[in-house]
């Protein structure tokens, strides 16, 4: 019955990633160094490349947060302010990750914008994974991409006779 069910998951995500299936990039800081005189940040990152994931459209919304004072006092003037966050789901089939664990605080890249993972579900057995993840602007991305490099080396030979 195990097997029967996580074959019938795997045909559903494998369809899915056929339809509407993009790249996206899964990050994780592993370590992050701060150089005190520069200012710069040097970070250690491991990057999952999922070849093709399934991506849900984004949800744009508006959010308003309170004053600390309306908050802890309870007066009826305060001051907040409204700003606009971006939501989005994609959902990962478990075999692309290969050793990869996602956790909380790591991140997407899709489309060249970063997205902060707020929570994970897991499918039944382990054979994926829905991540809700929230729109980051104005933090460094770290975006690292593989790049292939070719060279046309090519070689001659001549041979002298004297």
């Amino acid at each position: 019955m195990l097997q029967k069910n996580t074959a019938f998951i795997r045909r559903v995500l494998y369809t899915l990633k056929r339809g509407w299936g993009f790249p996206v990039y899964l990050h994780k800081v592993l370590s992050e160094d701060i150089d005190r005189k520069t200012g710069v940040r040097d970070a250690t990152i491991q990057v999952q490349r999922v070849r093709l994931a399934i991506v849900l459209p984004s949800a744009l919304m508006a959010k308003f947060e309170y004053d600390l004072a309306y908050t802890a006092a309870n007066r009826n003037f305060t001051y907040g302010g409204t700003y606009g966050t971006s939501t989005r789901r994609i959902i990962i089939d478990a075999r692309d990750l290969n050793n990869f664990e996602i956790e909380l605080d790591d991140y997407f890249i899709y489309e060249g914008k970063r997205w902060q993972i707020g929570k994970i579900d897991t499918f039944e057995f382990d054979t994926g994974f829905v991540i809700y993840g929230r729109e980051v602007l104005g933090t460094p991305r770290y975006f690292v991409q593989e790049r292939a490099t070719e060279d046309n080396l090519q070689l001659t030979e001549n041979i002298t006779q004297t």
